[in-house]
Order: structure tokens, then C-alpha cells, then sequence
């Protein structure tokens, strides 16, 4: 059961990579309300569409990596917390998500940053 709860802390970063590598090699085509990185600036018009596909997939790239590497080691070192039995590691796993979650969080807000910067409120390039 621990080593279970081991792997689910490793899913997060996982899919940010592979959403990171999806959303920078060939993200969604159309603006669309299921697949993608969906926000009301983003989906204004095809430019933000594409500006926050490429950008955030860089940001869920690079953080995605470092992300899972960290993830990877706290694993290794939450191993040594088995003999503490279910609810130690699952304490661990949920500190470990929370964190992950919060670097979620921090890439939509330096998405949004980066759309506001170089477009205005109406979808149109300042840039």
C-alpha cells in the first residue's frame, strides 16, 4: 500500500512533462473548452491560444523535470518512513502533493503574467 502512495506522489510532475512536452510540440489546434491550457485570456483569440500553449509548456517542462527529480528523491528518502506505518507515509504524500499543486498554481500565475505583458485586454499584441 506505501509504495502505491509513493507512485501517485510521483504522477503530478509526470503529467506535467508530458503535458509540457504535448503542449510545446503540437498543442491544441483550436480554441476549445476540454484539452488545454484554458483561461478566459488565453482563449480570446488563436495568438493568446497559441502564446500560452507554448509558454506554459515550457514552464511545465522545465518545472515538470526539476519537479519530478525532487519528487523521485523525497521517495527515496520517504522509503526510510515506511517502518512508520500507512498514515506517516501518507502525511509524507500529501505534504508532497501539496507542494506540487503549489507549483501548478505558480505556473498559471506566471502564464497569466506573461499573456497581460504582451497582450492587452483584447487579445491584441502590445509586443
Amino acid at each position: 500500500m506505501e509504495y502505491l502512495l509513493y507512485g501517485i506522489c510521483l504522477l503530478v510532475p509526470i503529467l506535467m512533462v508530458v503535458s509540457g512536452i504535448f503542449f510545446v510540440k503540437s498543442r491544441p489546434k483550436k480554441i476549445n473548452a476540454v484539452i488545454g491550457y484554458r483561461t478566459k485570456m488565453s482563449m480570446k483569440n488563436k495568438d493568446t491560444w497559441d502564446f500560452a500553449h507554448k509558454y506554459c509548456g515550457k514552464l511545465f517542462l522545465v518545472i515538470g523535470v526539476i519537479a519530478f527529480i525532487l519528487s523521485a528523491i523525497s521517495v527515496i528518502v520517504g522509503i526510510f518512513l515506511l517502518h512508520n506505518g500507512v498514515v506517516t507515509v501518507g502525511k509524507f504524500c500529501v505534504i508532497l502533493i501539496t507542494a506540487q499543486l503549489v507549483l501548478l498554481i505558480i505556473i498559471v500565475l506566471f502564464t497569466e503574467k506573461a499573456l497581460r505583458a504582451n497582450f492587452d485586454n483584447a487579445g491584441n499584441r502590445t509586443k
